[in-house]
């Protein structure tokens, strides 16, 4: 356990893109059928929250690039699968995902079968936002979605940000000064959040 850590994340705006690629192979041309889409093979997966859970199944899933039914789609009996090439990635993938939503105490197992992979977590109590200070010569409020009480993302935190890059393009100022720090304190489990905008000149 780590003691008297405080984690500082300097988030950039460069936006964390999770992509897989080349996800299907395609059979060699055939003069008399079109070409067929070969399904490569997978795994059958199984996902059980120990104690409260906070974080949706959903988009749990969706980290974890596992195919999985629309929710509107409640009467299908497919079963959530993922590429037998992503699982050795699992570990690490699932790490930084409860990690960026601000679970890091959160523990995990992955056991993995012929046929299927099951994955128990437990969430633990996540890092939570106790401190908010801004101090800006533009109005942001609307912006910073984060409450006192919240869950800390560092998605939500770096989407933020690119919201309020965004705005202050739109409004006409092509330069500006954007502070941006979230200060983790991984004993306390809280995050202080500081934003500090200067507007610079007009376009």
């Amino acid at each position: 356990m780590l003691h008297k850590i405080i984690l500082i994340l300097l988030l950039s705006l460069t936006m964390l893109w999770s992509a897989d690629s080349n996800d299907t192979n395609k059979s060699s041309f055939s003069l008399f059928s079109p070409e067929k889409e070969i399904d490569l093979p997978t795994h059958f997966v199984h996902i059980k929250f120990i104690g409260e859970q906070y974080l949706d199944e959903g988009d749990l899933q969706n980290a974890l690039s596992i195919d999985h039914k629309n929710k509107l789609a409640f009467w299908s009996s497919e079963k959530p699968t993922i590429k037998d090439k992503l699982i050795p990635t699992l570990d690490e993938t699932l790490r930084n995902y409860l990690d960026s939503e601000g679970f890091y105490d959160a523990t995990y197992d992955i056991k993995v079968t012929k046929n299927d992979v099951y994955i128990t977590i437990d969430e633990k109590e996540p890092v939570r936002v106790a401190d908010i200070n801004v101090s800006s010569d533009a109005d942001i409020s609307n912006l910073i979605t984060f409450n006192k009480g919240d869950i800390f993302s560092a998605s939500e935190f770096i989407r933020i940000k690119s919201k309020i890059a965004e705005k202050m393009l739109k409004d006409g100022y092509c330069s500006y000064d954007l502070d941006s720090k979230a200060y983790v304190d991984l004993d306390k489990l809280t995050a202080d959040l500081k934003y500090v905008l200067k507007k610079g000149g007009v376009c």
